[in-house]
């Protein structure tokens, strides 16, 4: 291979892996910038937080309008025993939400006492750091 075909060929390989690399980069902004944007509908969708007993938390928004349906699940609800034993509760319900506040009204039960439980809670959405805080200002992240 004389010197010229080397150095084309080289040059060539390097331009091709520019070119994928900034394509790539560009894939990564578009992303990053798409998982940062405030969302079209700030509820819809699943949290989760740390509780104020320091067990996991998820709740889940569906639905549109005013109306929505809820599903809320606590990996270690002090309410059924935790942390002296596994105690997981799970509620569902509605809530109504009103600009950039939802209240839920939920029932549900401690998982594997069957303990009922209900619960009225107010979401309040920040779209400045794109999260929601509780009535007992625990904070929930998407």
């Amino acid at each position: 291979m004389n010197d010229t075909a080397f150095v084309s060929s080289t040059s060539g390989r390097r331009l091709r892996a520019l070119r994928a690399l900034l394509a790539a980069t560009a894939l990564t902004v578009a992303f990053v910038a798409n998982a940062f944007a405030a969302p079209s509908d700030p509820f819809k969708g699943v949290w989760t937080s740390t509780d104020t007993d320091g067990s996991h938390q998820m709740l889940s928004f569906g639905g549109s309008g005013d109306t929505r349906a809820v599903h809320y699940f606590d990996a270690g609800a002090s309410v059924c025993g935790w942390p002296d034993v596994v105690a997981t509760a799970t509620l569902i319900g509605t809530a109504t939400v009103s600009g950039s506040t939802a209240t839920a009204d939920l029932a549900g039960q401690c998982n594997g006492t069957g303990q009922s439980l209900a619960s009225t809670s107010t979401f309040t959405y920040d779209s400045g750091t794109n999260t929601l805080t509780d009535t007992f200002g625990v904070t929930w992240y998407r």
